[in-house]
């Protein structure tokens, strides 16, 4: 057997419990499922990451990655509130049917894990991070007046509209409810880019 250097089997490792998460649920993805689908050594799971858990967590992070790359990549910044929900809408839409990517848009924290709570807050971050970064573009770059109050129930809304949407997803696997459903509820969130529209009134 060739030898695996400790960086390539923790990228394998890593990569097998993405997909066996993906297939099988968080509830089937044991040791020995991901050391099959790894093609390795039952004990390089603790060798590498000290504990399946451990690892679980490490696969989360990389979804959340992974996620949050290509949804800040689909977002224009510079066309107003409205171009850059609609585009988020249908970026989160593609991303619950991926099967990686939507196990953790559907279930974020299926255990409540307090070790998966920092990839909890990184993943809210971004409505947040999001809607700062739009009304400081909104106006042709002069930005829009909004209270960073407001600015912040806005962000949290947008990713609990996700969040629901996604839940009922998750139930009735239906791409076009979803995308549709989405594309209503984030249009219904957007201020007009004068900043003239109250927020999370």
């Amino acid at each position: 057997m060739p030898h695996v250097s400790s960086e390539e089997r923790r990228e394998q490792l890593i990569a097998a419990t993405i997909a066996v998460m993906a297939s099988s649920g968080l509830d089937a993805t044991t040791s020995r499922r991901i050391a099959e689908a790894a093609g390795a050594p039952l004990a390089s799971i603790h060798y590498t990451f000290d504990s399946l858990e451990a690892l679980i967590v490490e696969a989360y992070a990389r979804v959340l990655d992974d996620v949050l790359t290509r949804l800040d990549a689909a977002i224009p910044r510079t066309e107003g509130f409205l171009a850059a929900f609609t585009a988020l809408a249908d970026a989160v839409a593609d991303l619950l049917g991926d099967r990686e990517s939507g196990i953790l848009l559907i279930d974020l924290n299926p255990a409540n894990d307090a070790r998966l709570h920092d990839v909890g807050r990184r993943y809210y971050e971004f409505g947040p991070d999001l809607v700062r970064s739009l009304a400081a573009h909104a106006d042709g770059g002069a930005g829009v007046d909004l209270d960073t109050e407001r600015l912040e129930r806005l962000g949290r809304l947008v990713m609990a509209a996700i969040d629901g949407v996604a839940t009922q997803y998750a139930v009735m696997r239906d791409p076009d409810r979803l995308r549709g459903d989405l594309r209503a509820l984030l249009a219904a969130l957007a201020p007009d880019d004068s900043g003239g529209r109250p927020l999370g009134a």
